[in-house]
């Protein structure tokens, strides 16, 4: 039996790195429900909670990505923390574009010129997306299976050889700097301190 399993760790240098989907929607959803933020549109605040309380897995997409993407994690800590897994397993570092990394129309009416807000939404779990390495030589097929499946895939970045000292992955803005990233992503449990 052939394993068709896609993972963490096979992810090479100079690959590009993509996700599918939107990023942030389930943060931003959570953040509705808490009154944390507040949505201008009704339908935007209904869409975005309806993100956070009803995920869609891509379940039948990544059976679909087996023969492109090199290494792949699910979205379902952050696209930093996912895309950080996959950068130790790979002992390699990612580089990624903040204006590139996909928003929904919903969150992007939120986000206006906010950029921490924009960039917070890296760190958002449960979007339940997928992260993932391909060869240069694969956009074209992943572009035509976007548009087969009706899912964006999109191209955020690459990945490098990870230096001493350099975060496993980094983000730049629109004017090519590095973002200070304070945080990894969500951490389901929290550790027990002294008793």
């Amino acid at each position: 039996v052939v394993n068709k399993v896609i993972k963490r760790s096979v992810a090479l240098s100079g690959d590009d790195v993509y996700v599918t989907g939107t990023s942030g929607d389930s943060l931003l959803g959570l953040a509705l429900e808490k009154g944390d933020v507040s949505a201008r549109i009704d339908e935007a605040r209904a869409a975005l909670i309806d993100r956070f309380r009803l995920p869609q897995p891509r379940v039948a997409l990544g059976a679909k990505l087996v023969g492109y993407a090199g290494a792949s994690a699910d979205v379902s800590d952050g696209l930093i923390a996912d895309l950080g897994h996959i950068c130790r397993a790979s002992e390699l570092h990612a580089e990624i574009r903040l204006d590139d990394v996909p928003l929904s129309e919903a969150a992007r009416r939120m986000v206006t010129d906010n950029q921490p807000l924009h960039l917070s939404l890296l760190f958002g779990g449960d979007d339940y997306e997928i992260v993932f390495t391909a060869p240069q030589a694969a956009r074209a097929d992943l572009n035509r299976l976007s548009g087969e499946v009706g899912v964006p895939i999109t191209r955020i970045g690459h990945m490098a050889v990870r230096e001493t000292g350099t975060r496993p992955v980094v983000v730049i803005d629109g004017s090519g700097d590095q973002l200070e990233a304070g945080k990894d992503g969500y951490r389901h449990f929290k550790a027990a301190g002294p008793r």
